[in-house]
């Protein structure tokens, strides 16, 4: 009996073992299902949604890129802390409120979640889906610049409130990136809003089934290009 008890034990945690990814994690942490999945050792994309929402993923309109088979990402499971690590960077996640911060691979702070929010649709097409609102610390001075042609005559995107939506006069992508040498790719393409204040940084997303973004760490702006265009595939010339 002790035998057979101690061969379901080893075969349990063969299985659990199997159920992560071997660049990764998913887990349950309150009402919401996260996933962290390394796709190079400076990217990493997070998907957040709620456990009770059941959606089929869809192929990413924009990113062409699938994650390493040959990476080398080590976790760390604490009580309070998950973290997992690659040779560049370094993801932990709050296993009491289910946030995510970003570090280099030697402890160096990049970036922090402070909220996210999902408010379901009651109405029309969308109804079942969510408006999803991720919120970011920065620190107090750090600049950050991208989201694609905003005519505003500045680079710098602190304290700017905007919709972002495609005009004749806007063109607009859900890239931004800090001089720190982080940049995040927002991954949804619906209308939404974007908004730095006190509060902190925010893309608010009309509707969406989940957050869903990849968090790039190329050191320099020509670094975090160079992430984004292993992401969305190379440009040729004309």
């Amino acid at each position: 009996m002790l035998r057979l008890f101690m061969t379901m034990l080893v075969v349990l945690a063969t299985l659990t073992t199997k159920a992560q990814p071997s660049n990764g994690h998913t887990l349950t942490i309150g009402d919401q299902r996260i996933s962290i999945v390394f796709y190079t050792p400076d990217i990493v994309r997070i998907t957040k949604s709620p456990v009770n929402h059941i959606y089929e993923e869809q192929k990413s309109e924009v990113v062409t890129l699938s994650p390493q088979k040959d990476l080398h990402v080590t976790s760390t499971q604490g009580a309070a802390v998950l973290r997992l690590k690659s040779s560049s960077l370094q993801v932990s996640i709050d296993r009491r409120t289910g946030l995510v911060s970003f570090a280099t691979a030697n402890g160096k702070k990049l970036l922090k979640e402070k909220d996210i929010t999902f408010e379901t649709r009651s109405q029309g097409t969308d109804k079942g889906r969510f408006k999803v609102s991720q919120t970011y610390t920065l620190d107090k001075d750090e600049a950050i610049y991208g989201l694609g042609t905003v005519q505003d005559g500045r680079l710098n995107r602190r304290g700017l409130s905007k919709h972002v939506e495609q005009s004749n006069l806007e063109d607009f992508q859900n890239v931004i990136q800090s001089i720190k040498g982080w940049g995040i790719y927002w991954d949804n393409y619906s209308r939404a809003h974007f908004s730095d204040n006190t509060q902190g940084m925010t893309f608010c997303a009309e509707v969406g089934d989940c957050a869903d973004y990849y968090f790039m760490y190329g050191k320099t702006a020509d670094g975090v290009n160079r992430c984004m265009r292993k992401l969305a595939g190379e440009v040729p010339m004309f």
